[in-house]
Parts: C-alpha cells; structure tokens; sequence
C-alpha cells in the first residue's frame, strides 16, 4: 500500500506541474490599454499601421500590418525593447510590404539546435545513444559518427537576445520609415505570470 501511495504521488507531482502562464498588458499608450491573452488577437491601429498582440508560451507576439500602399521599414538599429533593468536590446530591420504584415517576437527566442539522430530513452530524463563509429576507442568511422553535437551561438557582445521575467514591464520602441520620412511609435507592456 505504501509503495501504491508513493506512486500516486510521484504521478501527481509529475501531471500536476506544468508550464507557467503569463498574460500580457497593453498600458501605453493609455488610450489602447487592453489585456492580451493567448486565445485572441488584440488589434490596435495606429496611422498607418495595424498591430496584433497575442501572448504564445510566455513571448508577446506582434504582428505589424501595412495597410498602406507604400513600403514602410521598420527600422531595427534605432528601434529598441527597454527591459525592465533599464537596458535597451535592439529590433532586426525589416521591411513591411504594402499589404503585408511582419512578425516581432519578445523577447526574441534564442537559436537553438536539436539532435536529429537516433537514440533510446531508459526510465526519467536518461537518455542513452547508439555509437555505431566507436567500436573501440581507436577505431572511428566518421560516416557513422552519430554522437551529439553541441553548437554555441556568440553573440559577440551584442544584447539582441533577453530574458523577460515575469512582473515586470518593457518599452518598445518601432521607428520606422515611409517614403523617406521617419516616424516612431512607442509601447509599454506589463508582463504578468498568472
């Protein structure tokens, strides 16, 4: 019975825990405040463009449309995410077609790199290989090398990549240019774990 209830247990503590979840907050500007969730987008319009946020495994996502018939860039190198330390992490540059919409992730998830290959998983987070090259510590094949590979992404000192803790507020700044005139627009939302 004992070994029954400390089963019970583990299983419960193992279904029971889970991904957090966040909910984010539209404050500034004021007049567009709205709470952003993750079942449906917010739209807010502001000349000449249209934003849609929605909230996707704790990153806001905000797709910018261009409704316009001009191309319009946003313009990554003076554009920034002010975190809630006071640090501004940089936008990528990107231009909207006329019609078409670009997609700001944030905080931008980092690069990561998944093994393909084959393996075998034995109980909880054990996870055993197949080496098919090492038939002995001299011998390699390296046609059937097959072992793990780990890549690091340096990012050579620039802050592109950034955490967005929970409670916490982030200033956007987009600036943007149309047909040679450079315009701005600011955001300021609250990140909320729920």
């Amino acid at each position: 019975m004992r070994r029954f209830s400390l089963m019970l247990l583990l299983l419960v503590l193992l279904l029971g825990g889970g991904c957090a979840n966040y909910q984010f907050n539209l404050v500034k500007p004021e007049q567009y405040a709205a709470v952003i969730g993750t079942k449906s987008d917010v739209v807010v319009n502001v000349d000449p463009l249209e934003y849609r946020f929605i909230g996707m495994e704790g990153y806001l996502v905000v797709r910018i449309k261009n409704p316009t018939g001009d191309a319009i860039e946003l313009i990554g190198e003076q554009s920034s995410a002010i975190d809630s330390t006071g640090e501004a992490h940089p936008l990528r540059s990107q231009t909207i077609p006329p019609g078409a919409f670009i997609k700001v992730i944030l905080p931008p998830p980092r690069p990561t790199v998944n093994d393909s290959g084959p393996g075998i998983g034995f109980g909880f987070g054990v996870i055993g290989r197949l080496d098919r090259g090492y038939v002995d510590d001299r011998l390699y094949d390296p046609y059937w090398n097959d072992r793990p590979q780990t890549l690091t992404l340096y990012d050579q000192g620039s802050n592109f990549y950034w955490d967005w803790n929970a409670n916490t507020s982030v200033k956007v700044i987009f600036t943007y240019q149309r047909a040679g005139h450079p315009f701005h627009q600011d955001f300021t939302f609250f990140k909320q774990k729920l």
